[in-house]
C-alpha cells in the first residue's frame, strides 16, 4: 500500500459488522452522537452569529459538518476496523469565533479549501511532522490557549451578568468534573441544566421554529491573502497539533495502529468537501473515540468500530434537520450558550497551557504566543493567531536560553 493510505479492511469490516452492532454499540453510538451534536453545535452557532451569517448559511455549515463528518466516520471506521471518529472540531469552531468576523462567507470558503489542500499536500510528505515542528509546539499550544482564553473568561463574565442562570450550569459542571459519572460528560450535563434554567428564567417570547428538511448551500470561493494567513494556516496547525494528534495518540493508547498519513489525507479531502458548503472542515475526534474504544463496548477491540458506525448514521440523519437545530439554539439566551461553550473550552485551555508553559523549554515563546493571540490584534487585516505564530518563535529565540530550548 502507498505510505499515505496504509492497510485497509473494508471487506472484512463489512463481513463482521453484524457482530459489531451489539446493544452496547448502539447505546455507545447514541452517546457519542449526543456529544457531537451538543457543544460543537453551540460553538458553531456562536461563531456564525459573531460573523453575521444568516440562519440558512449557519444551517448549511452545520449540515456540512454533520453529513461530511458522518461520511468520514463511516469510511475510516470501516476501512481500518477501528472506532475512528470524524466530525466538527469544537476547538476549530471556538477559534473561528474570534477569527471569522470580517470575512465574507465566500472568503471563508476559499480559506477553508486552502486549509484542506494543505492537509492533502502534507499527507504525501513522509517527513511532514518535521515541517510542522518548524514552529515549536509550545508556541502553537500557547497561541491556541490565547485564542480560546476569551471563552474561559466569558463564563465568569456571564456569571456576573446573570448569576441565577449561570450558577447552576457552573455548579453541575464542577460537581461532575470532580465526581464524574460514566457516560455523562460534564459539559453535556451542564447543557441540560442550562436549557432547563433558560426555559424557567428566560422563556422565548416568539418560540417559532421552522421545521423541515435542510439542504446545503454551495458557495463560490474567494481566495485572499488575509484568509490564508488568518484562517488557512492557523486552522491547519490547530487540526494537526491539537485535534488529530490527540485523537491518534488516544487510539494508539487503546492498542490501535493508526496511520498518520491516511488520517491526514482523509482530513484534507473531507475538509475540502465540507468547505464548499460553508464549513471550516472536519477532523478526528479524541473524546468520542475514547468512549467508543472502551472495552465495555465489545470485548474484542476489532469489533468496537460498530459504535462509530451507529454514530455515523445518526450524524447523517441529523444533517437533514440542521436548520431546525440552529433555530432551536436561536431560542436560547446567548449567555447560556457562551457559558456552556466556555466550560467546554476550559479543559482544552488547561491542556494547551500545560503543553505550552509546563515543559520549561520555551516558556517565553509559549507566553508570547499566549498574550499575542489573546490580544485579538489585527495588523494589515491579518488576525492575532497568525502574528502569534510568526512573532513568538522569534521572542523564544531571544528570551529562552539555548540549553532549555533543546528537547
Amino acid at each position: 500500500m502507498p505510505h499515505w493510505i496504509g492497510e485497509t479492511h473494508f471487506i472484512r469490516s463489512l463481513r463482521t459488522l453484524p457482530k459489531a452492532l451489539t446493544p452496547a454499540a448502539f447505546a455507545t453510538g447514541l452517546v457519542t452522537f449526543t456529544m457531537m451534536l451538543t457543544v460543537p453545535t453551540l460553538v458553531i452557532f456562536q461563531a456564525a452569529a459573531e460573523a453575521g451569517f444568516s440562519e440558512s448559511q449557519t444551517g448549511s455549515w452545520l449540515f456540512s459538518v454533520l453529513a461530511i463528518g458522518g461520511l468520514m466516520t463511516l469510511t475510516l471506521s470501516l476501512a481500518y476496523g477501528q472506532p475512528i471518529a470524524g466530525g466538527v472540531s469544537t476547538i476549530v469552531a471556538a477559534f473561528l469565533v474570534q477569527a471569522l468576523p470580517g470575512f465574507s462567507i465566500q472568503q471563508a470558503v476559499g480559506a477553508y479549501l486552502i486549509h484542506g489542500a494543505l492537509m492533502v499536500a502534507l499527507s504525501f510528505m513522509r517527513q511532514y511532522s518535521r515541517l510542522i515542528q518548524a514552529i515549536p509546539p509550545e508556541v502553537v499550544m500557547g497561541a491556541l490557549a490565547g485564542a480560546l482564553l476569551r471563552f474561559g473568561s466569558g463564563v465568569f463574565v456571564e456569571l456576573a451578568a446573570d448569576p441565577a442562570l449561570v450558577a447552576p450550569i457552573l455548579g453541575v459542571w464542577l460537581l461532575l468534573t470532580r465526581w464524574p459519572l460514566r457516560g455523562l460528560p460534564p459539559v453535556v450535563a451542564a447543557l441540560g441544566v442550562g436549557v432547563a434554567a433558560a426555559m424557567v428564567l428566560h422563556p422565548p417570547v416568539n418560540p417559532a421554529v421552522s421545521w423541515g428538511v435542510s439542504l446545503p448551500q454551495f458557495y463560490r470561493p474567494e481566495f485572499t491573502l488575509q484568509g490564508v494567513l488568518s484562517l488557512s494556516i492557523p486552522l491547519t496547525l490547530i487540526v494537526l497539533s491539537a485535534q488529530n494528534a490527540s485523537a491518534i495518540g488516544l487510539l494508539r493508547s487503546l492498542g490501535y495502529r493508526v496511520h498518520v498519513g491516511a488520517a491526514t489525507l482523509s482530513t484534507g479531502l473531507f475538509t475540502m468537501a465540507a468547505a464548499v458548503m460553508g464549513a471550516a472542515g472536519v477532523s478526528l475526534g479524541a473524546q468520542r473515540a475514547a468512549v467508543a474504544g472502551d472495552p465495555s463496548v465489545h470485548p474484542d477491540p476489532g469489533l468496537r468500530y460498530g459504535a462509530m458506525v451507529v454514530d455515523a448514521f445518526l450524524m447523517l440523519g441529523a444533517a437533514f434537520f440542521a436548520t431546525t437545530l440552529i433555530g432551536l439554539f436561536a431560542l436560547a439566551p446567548l449567555g447560556m450558550i457562551r457559558t456552556v461553550a466556555g466550560l467546554a473550552m476550559l479543559p482544552v485551555i488547561l491542556r494547551a497551557l500545560e503543553q505550552s508553559l509546563g515543559s520549561g523549554r520555551r516558556r517565553y515563546g509559549g507566553l508570547f504566543a499566549l498574550t499575542i493571540a489573546a490580544s485579538g490584534i489585527q495588523i494589515l487585516g491579518i488576525g492575532a493567531m497568525f502574528w502569534a505564530l510568526l512573532m513568538a518563535p522569534l521572542g523564544s529565540w531571544l528570551a529562552d536560553s539555548p540549553a532549555k530550548r533543546k528537547p
